[in-house]
């Protein structure tokens, strides 16, 4: 009788997410032709350039679009190597939960929903280790953000800083840094006290096994791997730039696209919202160059949906596969 009550819940429990997947596939895909379709500014800047096209553009194009899936391999090496102390993971089982987990965080502030969508792949017995460990990723990956976009700033002779107390900015920087590796380094004793009260020990499986999972973790590994995501994304931002024929020198285009990302990992809005931001924040930080000011704009959609809004759809339809092969269990 009670393996019988247990088959039920654990179908039951299994519809609830197999509706969770198409459900949020759908609306991936609504928002995310809905935003396209009603953003006449982006529609114009496509129709209005043909850089895109040209002979030239092609190599560059086709090298961004393979550092794609590199990138996220990166991410989900850094995932593999979190969860490892707790679960082994192949590395196309990491690649699939990261890609689900695009297709939910492009639709939420902050890409919270990429905790939901990593989660979906694993047992329910697992699913607390691997939202401790997306956020760890999560941190690690802030850290490189925001100590390169401190470091460039300091060198940079960039029109925008110039306005801006440069001391006051990469200090917050670093202190931002330095604020987050304590977390990291303290998140097992913070578990472990938080895991003595009896409402957690109710309400939360397994939780007394996090804190050995988080000292377990190579977190020079981790480190190295948010590195290297880092540095294709810049090669990317650098070879659109090239694309769209932006007049910067490759030191300069560094320095910009460090700064840019530094000030897009500190805005807590969805990806979709952020894309409206991503322009604006690219010709800020860009002034100095105020005559190519739609192909700065461009270049930053373009790279957006290379390396958000593609790979979301693929996790989208590996979620809807999933779910029709348990259909089919």
């Amino acid at each position: 009788m009670l393996v019988i009550k247990k088959h039920k819940k654990a179908k039951k429990s299994r519809l609830y997410i197999n509706t969770f997947r198409v459900i949020g596939t759908v609306i991936l895909l609504y928002i995310a032709y809905k935003y396209f379709y009603s953003d006449l500014r982006f529609k114009d800047l496509i129709q209005s350039s043909t850089s895109l096209f040209e002979r030239s553009s092609i190599l560059p194009l086709l090298a961004i679009l393979i550092l794609m899936p590199i990138n996220w391999l990166f991410e989900s090496m850094k995932w593999q190597e979190t969860m490892k102390p707790q679960l082994k993971l192949s590395i196309k089982e990491a690649y699939i939960a990261v890609f689900q987990g695009i297709s939910f965080g492009i639709i939420t502030p902050a890409r919270v929903g990429e905790y939901g969508g990593r989660i979906l792949y694993l047992n329910p017995e697992h699913r607390l280790s691997g939202i401790v460990s997306t956020f760890v990723c999560s941190l690690y990956q802030n850290i490189i953000n925001i100590l390169m976009a401190s470091i460039f700033i300091i060198f940079t002779n960039l029109e925008f800083v110039q306005e801006y107390n440069k001391g006051l900015i990469v200090g917050c920087g670093f202190f931002l840094c330095v604020f987050v590796s304590i977390i990291i380094l303290g998140l097992p004793k913070i578990i472990s006290y938080v895991s003595r009260f009896p409402f957690f020990q109710k309400k939360v499986k397994n939780i007394n096994e996090l804190p050995q999972q988080l000292k377990r973790i190579n977190n020079s590994n981790v480190f190295t791997y948010s590195l290297l995501r880092y540095i294709v994304y810049c090669f990317q931002y650098l070879l659109i730039f090239e694309i769209f024929h932006i007049s910067l020198s490759p030191q300069e285009t560094f320095l910009a696209i460090g700064i840019i990302y530094g000030i897009q990992t500190i805005l807590p809005l969805t990806p979709l919202l952020q894309i409206g931001l991503r322009g604006s924040i690219a010709v800020f930080v860009l002034s100095s160059i105020p005559d190519e000011k739609n192909m700065v704009i461009l270049a930053s959609y373009s790279l957006w949906l290379i390396n958000l809004l593609i790979p979301s759809m693929i996790g989208g339809i590996l979620m809807l596969l999933k779910s029709s092969d348990k259909r089919q269990d």
